[in-house]
């Protein structure tokens, strides 16, 4: 929500709207773009809200808009909106098993994470070039996690990235999660 902030103190009444997921326990802070408290590290139903009321919001994008999409810490589980055929329940157990049971580091997890996710592996971005707008991505992150982030790009969910389902199937064995 900081960054968010920073949008509406500096855009004032030129911001048109805007949804952020935050996790669970934060104060909500911002007053013209909504927010939804998600649960982290395992997503729960209202990450799922909070991510369809930003799927919504994409699909009003027009020709001449400028969008800006906002990631950070905590971004992997918030931003979760399944595919058809999985729910929420699915996603988290996901995360369960590969993460908290089976020990498998978030770059891992996300390269299934981006193939169950309506949202995340650069659909974000597809959808706001389809519509004709301009995008300007922005990710609030640690100095000197930039290497990190971008190696296979599986942390930067709105933008595009480079796993393969082999991929997700790879790390699902590799943790003998299958």
């Amino acid at each position: 929500q900081r960054v968010a902030k920073a949008f509406e103190d500096v855009l004032g009444d030129q911001l048109t709207g805007g949804y952020v997921v935050d996790k669970k326990g934060h104060p909500i802070e911002l007053k013209k773009i909504g927010v939804t408290l998600g649960a982290h590290p395992a997503p729960d139903a209202d990450c799922v809200k909070g991510c369809e009321k930003i799927y919504a919001g994409l699909q009003k994008v027009g020709k001449d808009d400028l969008v800006f999409t906002l990631g950070s810490n905590g971004f992997s589980a918030l931003l979760t909106l399944p595919v058809a055929g999985l729910n929420i329940d699915d996603v988290s157990e996901v995360t369960r098993v590969m993460q908290i049971q089976h020990g498998a580091p978030t770059h891992d997890l996300n390269a299934i994470r981006n193939h169950i996710d309506v949202l995340k592996g650069g659909r974000i971005s597809r959808y706001i070039h389809q519509k004709g707008a301009k995008a300007v991505h922005i990710v609030a992150c640690e100095p000197g996690n930039w290497e990190l982030l971008m190696a296979d790009n599986r942390w930067l969910h709105n933008l595009a990235e480079g796993s393969t389902f082999q991929t997700a199937i790879d790390a699902i064995k590799k943790f003998d999660a299958w």
